[in-house]
């Protein structure tokens, strides 16, 4: 496959927008030799993507490829449509939309289901994050098994959050957020972690132990001792399923 331009900045937006934006993320399987052509088709539907980014209707759609999925692997790409809400995210595509990309667009969809097999689609909450400060071109995506959802949040909002901030205030990290997964079919994972990276060196110069010397600096001694008990805690409060990469191939540009 030829290399994949990185070119999308996953958005960020301020918490009180973000409290019920919902992603639908759509996971794919193309197969080996067909991942330009996969693309290219994606880019057609972008028109679509980009006119409902421009009228108000979605917030973002972002295109990934996962990287280190062989062909045993059940998907080796993925879409995330960003919406306001949850009723915004179940309104669709009107014939209207189909009409952007031209007279082909039958065409064109009959192309890409060709292209590409969908495996599935998940529904997620935005619960927390921290606005991207700079373009982010690499993801690593977290799946988490969670038995109390209370401890987990508190876990991430009062010990890793500030962690993270910290790292984007260095230029160690882009972005983080965290998602609940909605209307799962399965119990195999409740919640998802993402931390957004500008580069991959970006990416391998942070470290959890450098950032939590620097937090000590800075806070009262009690939040110290709650931030190190929460993260002494972290492997009995929830469990990794996965952990995967994912780089940005094609995103669409912020409403003006």
């Amino acid at each position: 496959m030829k290399k994949i331009a990185l070119l999308a900045a996953t958005l960020f937006i301020t918490a009180a927008i973000m409290a019920q934006t919902v992603a639908v993320v759509s996971y794919m399987k193309v197969a080996p030799g067909a991942e330009d052509a996969y693309i290219a088709l994606e880019r057609e539907w972008k028109k679509i993507h980009q006119a409902r980014v421009d009228d108000g209707r979605m917030i973002a759609w972002e295109l990934y490829y996962i990287h280190n999925q062989g062909t045993a692997s059940p998907y080796n790409f993925a879409t995330a449509n960003i919406y306001k809400d949850l009723k915004s995210a179940m309104a669709g595509l009107s014939e209207a939309d189909m009409k952007l990309m031209g007279p082909k667009w039958s065409e064109i969809a009959n192309k890409t289901n060709a292209a590409r097999q969908l495996v599935k689609d998940e529904i997620y909450n935005w619960q927390m994050g921290i606005q991207a400060t700079q373009p982010e071109k690499f993801l690593t995506v977290s799946y988490m098994k969670i038995n109390k959802p209370e401890s987990y949040y508190e876990m991430e909002r009062d010990a890793y959050q500030p962690m993270h901030k910290a790292a984007i205030d260095e230029n160690k990290m882009a972005g983080w957020s965290i998602w609940s997964r909605a209307f799962p079919e399965d119990n195999y994972y409740q919640a998802v972690a993402v931390n957004g990276y500008a580069s991959l060196d970006q990416m391998t110069s942070m470290t959890y132990t450098d950032l939590q010397e620097t937090l000590k600096k800075k806070m009262t001694p009690n939040d110290v001792v709650k931030m190190v008990n929460l993260i002494n805690d972290t492997e009995e409060i929830r469990t990794m399923v996965k952990s995967q990469l994912w780089e940005s191939v094609e995103v669409t540009k912020p409403k003006q």
